[in-house]
């Protein structure tokens, strides 16, 4: 078994004092402002005071004279000159991304621009036109009451700024602490987020989930990235062998190919919020928890879950087909048109495959899916339930067989009817379960999952 201990046990004095001070005071993941404040455990505040310091330095607005204290945005030559003054009417479009058009360079300050706000929790809107980028920009100048233009401002810079210094102290002191963090490519592309920023991306998704689904363990969540989503990890690794720099997600990275080998500093689209590439880990953490799809691995949670019962809800399992593929289709119980109803979305219906002229479907995305909206979206799961029976069988089912019975206080109803307003609307509006949060103009992801109700010991 992989193990290792976290190193961790000390904070520098700003960085304390700047947690101390911090107060979530912009928009849960549901819409609504919080007003909890953030505290420091005994044990962050003891060890020795020299061992953080390498990863966010202490920094000071008064002792810096670009009047910038985010290490990611006061090291940049652009954005000290937009804010001394030197430099003005710089436009977002200077990266050039328009949809369709194929790849743009990720090197220019526009992109560390996007990718500062994406660090925020903001999500790029799912009506971003012909230019993602602005209207990515233009969301985060709406929601902070900031001039709406193409153009990046001082104003708009110290407004980033001010938020992304205090997301850097809690990247310093969470990140390192996730048991895959040393694991993790150090080899960031230009412009892109810190190792300790995406591992602490990672540890908020992960300890969302009750402790007995996700084991908070190296072996556990390298075999997970090793298993389903192979293409992350370095071929070189394994479950006992893996070195450094091993896994490096393509999904939060897209300057990444296949092998961890850096493609290009170029993208071809606006990579997803992290609200998004959280949507992801739940769905593909779900298939690996997911025992009808693989045997039970001792020291992780692989196969953990029997899930034929959830799939016997809308599928006949009675009536399974084995493919070449090695997977099991299903025919749906009440035909194509129960997609529209008793689906939280339309990738959840699963593959399609015409067997001996029935059609048939892999019932595990149902499940994956719905897994996801259950913790990314648990209000929106039983707004749904309430006007389906066959929804709030699925909803009952995953409160009782995997979550012991904690619910979560996530996610906002009132992109249910934003989603059934829009012309492409499919399964019950959506067609995959983060569109509930892209569609909300106002949603912005705080890397928090509230409960309704504790797990069943």
């Amino acid at each position: 078994m992989l193990a290792e201990k976290s190193k961790i046990g000390c904070v520098s004095f700003l960085t304390v004092f700047v947690i101390l001070l911090f107060q979530l005071n912009g928009l849960s993941a549901q819409g609504k402002s919080t007003e909890k404040r953030l505290r420091l455990s005994q044990e962050a505040l003891s060890g020795p005071g020299l061992c953080c310091k390498d990863i966010y330095p202490p920094q000071s607005r008064s002792s810096d004279t670009s009047g910038l204290r985010s290490k990611f945005l006061k090291r940049d030559p652009t954005a000290n000159q937009i804010v001394s003054g030197t430099l003005i009417n710089y436009n977002i479009n200077d990266f050039a991304l328009v949809s369709g058009r194929g790849f743009v360079s990720t090197e220019k300050f526009a992109y560390r621009v996007l990718s500062a706000i994406r660090q925020l929790g903001y999500t790029p809107p799912i009506d971003s036109g012909m230019r993602p980028g602005q209207a990515l920009l233009n969301k985060f100048q709406r929601l902070n009451r900031l001039p709406v233009t193409d153009v990046v401002t001082k104003e708009l810079l110290l407004v980033i700024d001010d938020q992304l210094a205090q997301s850097e102290a809690l990247d310093a002191l969470e990140g390192p602490r996730f048991p895959l963090y040393s694991f993790l490519t150090s080899d960031i592309p230009l412009n892109e987020a810190s190792r300790e920023h995406f591992a602490r991306l990672l540890a908020a998704t992960f300890k969302a989930l009750p402790e007995q689904l996700a084991p908070f363990t190296q072996e556990n969540f390298l075999n997970f990235y090793r298993q389903q989503l192979p293409y992350f990890v370095a071929k070189t690794s394994s479950a006992t062998t893996a070195s450094s720099d091993a896994v490096c997600d393509i999904n939060y990275y897209p300057e990444y190919g296949n092998d961890c080998k850096l493609r290009a500093n170029n993208v071809i689209t606006l990579s997803a919020g992290e609200f998004e590439v959280v949507g992801t880990l739940f769905h593909e953490y779900a298939h690996w928890l997911d025992g009808n799809l693989f045997a039970a691995l001792p020291g992780t949670a692989r196969g953990r879950i029997p899930t034929l019962g959830f799939y016997s809800i809308s599928y006949d399992t009675s009536q399974g087909s084995v493919q070449a593929d090695s997977r099991t289709y299903y025919p749906l119980r009440r035909g194509e048109s129960a997609v529209a109803t008793e689906f939280v979305g339309a990738y959840a219906r699963g593959a399609e495959l015409l067997i001996e002229g029935v059609p048939k479907y892999t019932p595990f995305e149902d499940f994956a899916e719905s897994f996801g909206l259950y913790v990314n979206g648990g209000r929106i799961f039983r707004q749904l339930a309430a006007t389906d029976s066959y929804l709030k069988q699925k909803y009952d089912w995953l409160k009782a067989n995997v979550f012991a019975g904690v619910e979560y206080d996530t996610g906002a109803v009132g992109s249910i009817k934003m989603l059934r307003g829009r012309p492409t609307a499919r399964a019950n509006f959506a067609f995959n379960v983060n569109d509930f949060g892209r569609v909300d103009e106002g949603h912005v992801f705080n890397y928090q999952f509230p409960r309704l109700t504790m797990a069943r010991k």
